[in-house]
C-alpha cells in the first residue's frame, strides 16, 4: 500500500484561528503529495467554532467530525483517528503555534517506504515553560521507569495502525504521551526534529492560567500516565 496522511486538527473554542490556519493547510497540499484528507474536529466548542468549521469543511472538502461535549484534548484527535483513512495520522494544534513547513522533511522519509513515526522537540520557549515540562516529564519517568522524552512538539506524524484495536485512552493532555509509548510497544522507530513554538494569536492555553489550574491539570496528567501504563506496558 502507497503512504498516504490524513492531517486531523482538533478545535475547542478557536474560532478567530480558523481561517488563518485553512490557509496554513491549503499551502501545505499544494506542496505535499502525500496528503490525502483534511480532518477537523470541533471538540465541544462553547463558541461559534463548530459552525465555521461546518463551512469550511464544505468549501475545502475537508471531513468535520462534531464532538458535542468537550472530554478533553485526546477525545478530540482520537475521534479523528477513527475517521482516518490513510497510512499515516499528522497532528498540529490549532493555536498556530507550529508551523507545517517541517511536514516537508517528512517525506523524505516517506518515499522510503519505511515504518516510522516524527516527533519534534519544541524551540525557542520561555525557560519557566520548559520547567514545567521538566517536571512533568521527570514524574513521568518515576512512574515509567526510564526515560521519557519532550513529546509535545508538533506536528507529529505516524502510522495510523498503532490504535487498531484501541478503545482505551487518555482523554486528555497526555495524548501525545499516550502515541509516544504505543509506538514504542510496536517497535517503530521516531525520528526527531527539531520545530520552534510560536506564541499563540488567540486566546490562552489552560496550562497558562492560575498556579490553581495549571497543579490541577499537572495531576490530571499524571493520572493519565498512569493509566496509559495499565494498557501499554
Amino acid at each position: 500500500m502507497n503512504n498516504s496522511i490524513s492531517l486531523i486538527i482538533s478545535f475547542y473554542n478557536e474560532s478567530k484561528n480558523i481561517h488563518p490556519l485553512v490557509e496554513e493547510i491549503e499551502k501545505l497540499k499544494k506542496n505535499n503529495k502525500f496528503l490525502k484528507e483534511v480532518i477537523l474536529v470541533d471538540n465541544g466548542s462553547k463558541d461559534d467554532t463548530g459552525e465555521i468549521l461546518k463551512q469550511i469543511c464544505y468549501q475545502y472538502s475537508y471531513i468535520f467530525v462534531h464532538n458535542e461535549n468537550s472530554y478533553g484534548y485526546g477525545d478530540g484527535y482520537f475521534s479523528g483517528i477513527k475517521k482516518a483513512s490513510s497510512t499515516y495520522i499528522l497532528m498540529n494544534h490549532s493555536d498556530l503555534q507550529f508551523s507545517f513547513d517541517i511536514v516537508n522533511e517528512f517525506n523524505v522519509i516517506l518515499d522510503t517506504k519505511e515504518i516510522f513515526s516524527c516527533f519534534v522537540k519544541r524551540t525557542g520557549r520561555t525557560k519557566i515553560s520548559s520547567l514545567k515540562t521538566l517536571i512533568a516529564r521527570t514524574l513521568c519517568m518515576i512512574i515509567f521507569h526510564h526515560y521519557v522524552p519532550e513529546v509535545n512538539g508538533q506536528p507529529k506524524l505516524f502510522p495510523k495502525k498503532i490504535f487498531n484495536n484501541i478503545s482505551l485512552y487518555p482523554r486528555g493532555y497526555a495524548f501525545d504521551l499516550f502515541i509516544f509509548k504505543l509506538l514504542k510497544k510496536n517497535n517503530i522507530p521516531i525520528k526527531w526534529f527539531y520545530n520552534k513554538e510560536l506564541p499563540r494569536l488567540e486566546g490562552v492555553s489552560s496550562w497558562s492560567k492560575s498556579f490553581k489550574n495549571q497543579f490541577y491539570n499537572l495531576l490530571k496528567y499524571l493520572k493519565e500516565a498512569n493509566l496509559i501504563k495499565k494498557i501499554v506496558e
